[in-house]
């Protein structure tokens, strides 16, 4: 089985996990944590090929759109300290780790995915979603209770996505070119939400068509159109702009190996860490 990992996400779980101070790596616990969760996710899964998908630097969509994520805490220096040492890690013990300028890991992993026959992709990113289908199941990472039990599940089909969004997976985009997205500051369409958003996508699939249908939906008793209708006719450029924004993006990468084995030799990484020599994954070429 292919296993692709958005590396950014399970560290960022583990960074914000609890941490424990006799741990081998305890300076760097949140590296050590990503370390084990990948070995139990190999077991798992039983996986013969992994991938780590990388956040890059550069964001295109943040040159396109610069409040894209602008709403998030900053990051204390530690958080990026230890996951340069993660890369390190990971890179010593020889993953397939990829990054590519101006990408996030999730469109690494889409296009992975999209390349490969049969792939389980691992994250805390409900963006990824997009992504279920026949050959490709998403496992979500999510936060545990308030018991402290784990609620991470499967997302193996259309109909699990259509139970968790609403809609099936190739229309989250255009659903959020509608409802936008708090948590990446994608706009959308302000004072449309999921009420109104939803029911107008499974109709009309597309944004195009949504823009299309306006003048042909209900109207007030008065003949005059509600507000929210006339909000959409307004924000076309917003929608089409957030579209855009919570797309999956192919990537045209001159390098992509996908048969570097799961089996890799974790322990001695682990051992040498603290001699590792100063390797972070590199901004991989665009064409």
């Amino acid at each position: 089985m292919k296993l692709y990992i958005d590396g950014n996400s399970v560290f960022s779980k583990h960074w914000y996990g609890p941490q424990n101070s006799e741990e081998p790596l305890a300076d760097n616990y949140a590296v050590f944590g990503t370390l084990n969760h990948i070995k139990r996710l190999i077991k798992e899964h039983e996986a013969d090929e992994l991938a780590l998908a990388w956040d890059s630097q550069r964001s295109v969509r943040k040159e396109q759109y610069p409040a894209y994520k602008q709403s998030r805490k900053p990051k204390p220096e530690d958080y990026y300290e230890q996951l340069k040492n993660c890369q390190r890690l990971m890179n010593s013990a020889g993953f397939c780790s990829i990054k590519a300028d101006g990408y996030e890991g999730d469109d690494v992993i889409a296009t992975l995915s999209w390349m490969s026959w049969g792939c389980i992709v691992v994250t805390g990113d409900r963006d990824l979603l997009q992504l279920v289908s026949d050959t490709c199941s998403v496992y979500l990472m999510l936060p545990r209770d308030k018991d402290g039990n784990s609620r991470d599940t499967m997302v193996e089909n259309e109909a699990d996505v259509i139970a968790q969004i609403g809609v099936k997976p190739s229309l989250i985009p255009q659903l959020k070119g509608l409802m936008g997205d708090n948590s990446d500051n994608i706009p959308g369409v302000v004072g449309v939400g999921a009420g109104k958003a939803v029911p107008l996508i499974v109709e009309y699939q597309f944004l195009e068509a949504v823009f299309a249908a306006l003048d042909g939906l209900p109207k007030k008793k008065d003949g005059t159109e509600y507000a929210w209708v006339t909000k959409i006719r307004e924000q076309q450029d917003n929608a089409l702009l957030s579209r855009w924004l919570a797309e999956l993006k192919v990537i045209d990468m001159e390098v992509i190996d996908k048969s570097i084995p799961a089996q890799a030799d974790i322990q001695t990484a682990v051992n040498n860490f603290s001699t590792l020599p100063e390797q972070v994954v590199s901004d991989m070429a665009i064409i």
